[in-house]
């Protein structure tokens, strides 16, 4: 489906090869304008997707596949391109890094495929470290990066119960206690075709095998 928040989440997986390409070529002010220019596209997709009634599944696993390849990505080229920032950032750096990595592979594993949560503290996350990884790239100050740490860890943790008590793969659930609900009330298996909760197997359910 084509939509304008489909298309946003496009246009930034197609940036990460202009980032890698601005990177390697050393070109620190032109790969900081591109950068910023892919976080604003990750900023405003969410709100046009819900301002006009665009919001589907498929926009959803877009924008998580984005968000992997720029995320996964930004330690790269900061280590090509800041080298010495990367250096003194490196702890502070890695932990953001590995509370990104860590539900991701946990869904992966449950679930098949990157799981697309979005949650509040995803978002909030993502809006901290995008402007935060600015200041650090750009401007050399460290400390926002650095009180990124704890809301990374928070979020991690967030999202690791969130998809330990999903049953099924599901978009947009805010926070683990919304996944409890959706669990409680059943309603975390309606993305199965035919599931029914009785179906359920360790393996997957009925519907879906």
């Amino acid at each position: 489906m084509v939509t304008i928040p489909n298309a946003l989440s496009v246009v930034r997986l197609l940036l990460v090869p202009v980032l890698y390409l601005l990177a390697m070529q050393g070109m620190h002010a032109e790969f900081l304008g591109v950068l910023v220019v892919s976080f604003l596209t990750d900023l405003v997709d969410g709100p046009i997707a819900r301002r006009l009634n665009q919001m589907s599944d498929i926009g959803a696993q877009l924008d998580s596949w984005a968000d992997f390849a720029v995320y996964v990505s930004l330690p790269v080229w900061g280590a090509w391109l800041w080298p010495a920032v990367m250096r003194i950032q490196r702890p502070y750096v890695t932990a953001v890094l590995v509370s990104y990595i860590a539900p991701v592979i946990i869904g992966v594993i449950k679930y098949g495929r990157l799981p697309s949560l979005h949650t509040y503290g995803a978002k909030a996350s993502a809006v901290v470290v995008g402007i935060s990884a600015i200041l650090m790239f750009g401007f050399a100050v460290y400390w926002p990066f650095r009180l990124c740490v704890p809301l990374a860890v928070v979020t991690a943790m967030d999202e690791i119960v969130a998809i330990t008590v999903l049953r099924s793969w599901r978009p947009n659930v805010r926070t683990c206690w919304h996944a409890i609900q959706l669990r409680r009330s059943g309603r975390d298996i309606d993305h199965i075709p035919n599931a029914t909760a009785s179906s359920y197997h360790p393996q997957g359910w009925k519907g879906e095998r």
